[in-house]
């Protein structure tokens, strides 16, 4: 329906600049496909497990970095270890 509104105002010869949408709208594909067709650009909510990404992408793994913790024996002494390792006394800071 709000294409159809759109398409009607273009008809007008009020071509939006700019279109804004709540997630019912952002969330779905066709709505943002008719207004990238339509050369309209927009900003759209979407709900938080929506993913948008350029139809050539490719999933790539990261590189796994090994987490590290600086804590505070207590005897108040500074150490540093790395997640895996057992760890009394209080953390202070991971890196």
């Amino acid at each position: 329906m709000a294409l159809e509104m759109i398409d009607e105002l273009i008809e007008w010869g009020r071509t939006p600049a700019v279109a804004t949408a709540d997630a019912g709208y952002g969330d779905t594909t066709a709505f943002r496909q008719g207004l990238t067709d339509r050369e309209i650009g927009y900003v759209v909510a979407v709900k938080g497990a929506t993913s948008a990404y350029p139809r050539d992408a490719t999933p790539e793994t990261a590189p796994y970095a090994v987490p590290r913790w600086t804590y505070v024996t207590g005897a108040g002494v500074a150490r540093t270890c790395e997640a895996s390792e057992v760890v009394r006394g209080m953390f202070v800071t991971g890196q």
